[in-house]
């Protein structure tokens, strides 16, 4: 499945559920993302009746071809992700382990014939904020992520670090991120983190990301950009989002590329 920050065209397609919450009290008015439209892509999201993301279908319209995803659930907590293969048959494409505080401690990801090719492990201060990302694969590859929050319930920067035989290098990468004041409907739906942990700045931030600057200090002259530029429905949530992603090295644009996104939300 492909990343679902970077999916998806408006589909007139219309869930119905409950409304519950992990406790299974009520809730009422809160927007669940439908569908999510970008180029000649899309996605959309269908719920169970506990409002828990059921089934994820990405459609990539150039090809005629459809990437259907399950999600299963065990005592209210998202356990595997089965995704259907160039044969059209269901199989284990994540899976998920928990600490005792019921937070992410590790994402598995597995691999065509059914074996792990690579996991994040995750690590959470005092006040259950994730402060440190690690990933491995399989051939021994790991590198660490560690994130700084800031007041608002927003992570501002992340220093990527890579590992060489279980000791930290000093090959880094830096990322600074800014933020608007309106709704991030993904730190409200947990799946979305859940599926994609290494992207906690877009899935567990309380706002909406503005703008990423991301530099190494390998080569000092490289910097990457990504801005984006939105509207807003009268809730505050995003409706359309511009991206630019831009790279130089020096006085030099190396790379770029612009896309635009819409998204639809079903309210419950």
């Amino acid at each position: 499945m492909k990343k679902l920050f970077l999916s998806a065209t408006s589909l007139m397609v219309l869930f119905a559920a409950c409304s519950k919450d992990d406790d299974n009290a009520p809730q009422t008015n809160k927007k669940y993302v439908l569908s999510i439209a970008y180029s000649s892509d899309s996605l959309e999201i269908s719920y169970d009746d506990n409002n828990r993301m059921k089934k994820i279908r990405d459609w990539y319209l150039e090809q005629d071809y459809i990437d259907s995803s399950e999600l299963v659930y065990e005592n209210g907590k998202l356990t595997k992700l089965t995704s259907n293969n160039s044969e059209g048959v269901m199989k284990l494409s994540q899976s998920f382990e928990y600490n005792n505080a019921g937070k992410l401690m590790r994402a598995n990801s597995y691999n065509s014939i059914g074996e792990r090719h690579n996991y994040d492990s995750l690590v959470y201060n005092n006040d259950g904020r994730l402060v440190a990302l690690y990933e491995a694969a399989a051939d021994g590859y790991m590198r660490k992520h560690n994130y700084t929050w800031d007041s608002k319930g927003n992570i501002v920067s992340s220093v990527r670090i890579n590992i060489a035989e279980g000791v930290e290098t000093k090959d880094s990468a830096f990322t600074v991120y800014t933020y608007d004041s309106k709704v991030n409907f993904g730190s409200r739906q947990p799946e979305f983190f859940t599926l994609e942990p290494k992207e906690p700045a877009s899935w567990l931030s309380a706002n909406n990301l503005v703008k990423s600057v991301e530099t190494n200090n390998t080569d000092r002259s490289y910097a990457m950009t990504v801005t984006n530029e939105y509207t807003y429905d009268a809730d505050g949530y995003p409706v359309t989002r511009k991206e630019l992603e831009k790279s130089v090295r020096g006085e030099e644009v190396v790379y770029s590329h612009e896309d635009t996104f819409r998204y639809r939300y079903i309210m419950k």
